[in-house]
């Protein structure tokens, strides 16, 4: 004899498992963009090095949100990636 009531619980039980091992991946919890802070110890530079460079063509790319200077995470990576000096 089979319990519906723990049948029917099942599929709702699933659904919030899928849920929840979704919201933990590593893709919906990273920020599409970060503060100068956090772009700074991506980088491994100072965030007062980000502001005196960020208009030259040596710094990272940024981004402006309204009067907010933000960064890509990605782009940081890339720019650090492009730093590296090879002889």
């Amino acid at each position: 004899m089979t319990d519906s009531y723990t049948d029917q619980g099942a599929a709702p039980i699933a659904e919030i498992e899928s849920y929840l091992a979704e919201a933990r991946s590593e893709d919906y919890l990273r920020p599409e963009v970060v503060t100068e802070k956090e772009a700074a110890q991506i980088a491994g530079v100072s965030v007062q090095w980000l502001r005196n460079n960020r208009k030259s063509p040596a710094a990272p790319p940024h981004c402006k949100i309204g009067s907010r200077v933000r960064y890509r995470p990605e782009s940081l990576r890339a720019w650090v990636r492009q730093q590296e000096v090879k002889y």
